[in-house]
């Protein structure tokens, strides 16, 4: 949404609160002018009762700009780029003889230009996240065809260019706004002002600023993803009632005009492999869509719906039937239905659960939902720790069943169970942060950390990290758990100890305690009760360690020998030690 610039200045002066701010490096080369305060602004907006603080560099000088950013105390950089901070002769504040060959030395200079800026994005994201925004207003006036014709010139500075951005964003650490994107938002003919940009240096109109800023505040500052998908049958994953038309009935083919349920299909396919959980709460005979979920013209396997919840009740129970079988809160889930009274329904019996309509005759607003689900799921990169999400929720639901049909003791140590403790600290691993800014349950004090502050933990000789990762006969779970803190003099202080819950009642846990406890004195726990981390306190509990009465501040706790006693014994997985590259049995 674009703010007008009064409304801008109020909000960027809206107090931070008890919240830390957070610390940002502005980096381009012309004049950012108003852009710090839309970033503000926006900030306040998103981000209720939380600072922000905004640092900018020097005019002109780019790439000086970015070597500024990594001595400066910002934990992410927001990287701005026009065609004149390229090449001066690309804007208008630059005159010169335009000559063909003038065009050749612009873009052979262009070429190694943009090599240097890549090298120095590269070695700041090595410190800290980086956002870059590519150029958005049109460069100059340089060329020999009309306006209507795009002149080779034109298009070899642009080829170039996406060259440069397809390289750059193959980093893990460095995100590119889309364009295609900010131009739905800001059109092309708003976006500059010719005339502040001779005055002052700042090319965009007050606009054009504060979408740009918006942008980049999202791509700095994204909402969680997702997690899980929930969605109905008739008229929305196909088109048709199954359970009056039969399982050969429903369509969803362009030939059959119900392509918008096929393009459905193929969306609920690309979130499943990325590792999004899918359930279907369906009101309709079990067989019956048993069988239409078997037809094998259908564009995603039937396997990767789990639960299937068709049944005659109220859908707000079967989506809580899929919430149990998941082990998920409601606010990480999404519900796909054609029907706003069951919507309403669900988000009534679950409040913070996403409901989304899915409007088959409106192919606009179809494609429009589609991106939302691109918006509501997406993540920068998706790893095998995602793809073994949905197998391991299947082997979670047998591992429940078995498990209380069983002695505990005597089914855990059937299990064939082994854990894997690695003590490296690769900042390369995203799964580890996403661990601890996801899990809620099993959580040492619910604390959040940005991708920066976890780059300069881990830039820490003090500091240590430990990734627990996990398999047993049903199947593996990938990374499950992280611990992070600090040794100091034989004391090993825990400041992060999540578990995911697809690993509960394993004795992951105690484990971790002794893997954790080995070479040192003592342990301590900075502990903040939460309202979400009942069974971390259900393990202090098995501990023994008495717990404080809950507060905002976190709080020591040491945690003896004589305690870890108490969990210690008879733990029944088979254990593997990495550390410094090495497997120790």
């Amino acid at each position: 949404m674009s703010l007008k610039l009064n409304e801008a200045l109020k909000l960027a002066q809206t107090p931070g609160g008890g919240a830390p701010e957070r610390q940002a490096f502005l980096a381009c080369g012309f004049e950012p002018l108003h852009l710090p305060v839309f970033l503000r602004a926006h900030h306040a907006q998103r981000f209720p009762g939380r600072g922000l603080e905004v640092s900018t560099g020097v005019y002109g000088d780019l790439l000086g700009n970015l070597e500024r950013a990594r001595q400066s105390r910002a934990s992410t950089c927001l990287v701005l780029i026009e065609w004149h901070d390229l090449d001066p002769r690309l804007g208008v504040r630059s005159t010169g003889p335009w000559s063909r060959l003038r065009q050749q030395e612009i873009a052979q200079q262009l070429a190694q230009r943009l090599e240097r800026l890549r090298q120095a994005l590269e070695h700041l994201s090595q410190q800290m996240p980086v956002v870059l925004a590519p150029p958005s207003v049109e460069f100059g006036l340089e060329a020999d065809t009309t306006g209507w014709q795009a002149s080779p010139f034109e298009l070899e500075l642009e080829l170039l260019l996406l060259k440069f951005l397809a390289s750059v964003a193959g980093n893990p650490r460095l995100k590119v706004l889309h364009t295609a994107r900010l131009a739905a938002r800001s059109p092309a003919s708003a976006r500059a002002d010719a005339k502040m940009e001779l005055v002052a240096g700042f090319p965009y109109s007050l606009e054009h600023a504060s979408h740009v800023a918006e942008a980049l505040l999202w791509l700095a500052y994204p909402d969680a993803p997702k997690k899980g998908l929930i969605t109905d049958l008739d008229d929305t994953l196909w088109a048709g009632i199954v359970g009056e038309l039969g399982a050969e009935g429903v369509k969803w083919s362009l030939g059959e005009k119900a392509q918008v349920h096929g393009l459905y299909q193929s969306v609920l396919r690309q979130l499943h492999e990325a590792g999004v959980l899918l359930g279907v709460a369906s009101k309709n005979d079990k067989d019956v869509v048993a069988a239409a979920l078997a037809r094998s013209d259908l564009h995603l396997d039937r396997d990767v719906f789990f639960p299937v919840a068709a049944s005659w009740g109220p859908k707000s129970d079967a989506v809580s039937a899929i919430l149990r079988a998941w082990n998920i809160a409601a606010d990480s889930v999404v519900v796909v239905d054609d029907s706003r009274m069951e919507l309403e329904e669900i988000r009534r019996q679950h409040p913070g659960i996403t409901c989304l309509e899915f409007r088959p005759k409106d192919v606009g607003a179809t494609l429009e939902l589609l991106g939302q689900l691109r918006d509501l799921f997406g993540k920068p990169s998706v790893g095998e720790e995602d793809r073994l999400r949905s197998a391991s929720i299947r082997g979670l639901a047998l591992f429940e069943e078995q498990k209380q049909a069983s002695d505990l003791g005597d089914f855990l140590a059937g299990l064939g169970g082994e854990v894997s403790f690695d003590f490296a600290k690769n900042a390369e691993d995203a799964r580890l942060l996403e661990l601890i800014n996801k899990t809620n349950q099993f959580n040492l004090n619910g604390l959040r950390v940005e991708a920066g502050e976890w780059q300069r933990f881990l830039a820490r000789e003090d500091s240590f990290v430990l990734g627990v990762s996990y398999s047993d006969r049903y199947g593996p779970l990938g990374t499950i758990a992280v611990v992070a803190g600090s040794r100091a003099n034989g004391v090993l202080r825990v400041e992060q100890w999540v578990l995911s819950c697809r690993a509960f009642s394993r004795r992951i846990e105690d484990h971790t305690l002794q893997v954790l406890f080995e070479g040192q004195k003592q342990v301590s726990i900075a502990f903040r009760r939460t309202e979400r981390n009942q069974p971390f306190r259900e393990f202090l509990a098995r501990l023994g360690v008495a717990e404080e009465p809950g507060s905002a501040a976190t709080s020591p706790v040491a945690i003896s020998r004589e305690q870890l006693g108490r969990v210690s014994a008879d733990l029944p997985h088979r254990v593997l030690t990495r550390s410094d590259g090495v497997n120790h049995g």
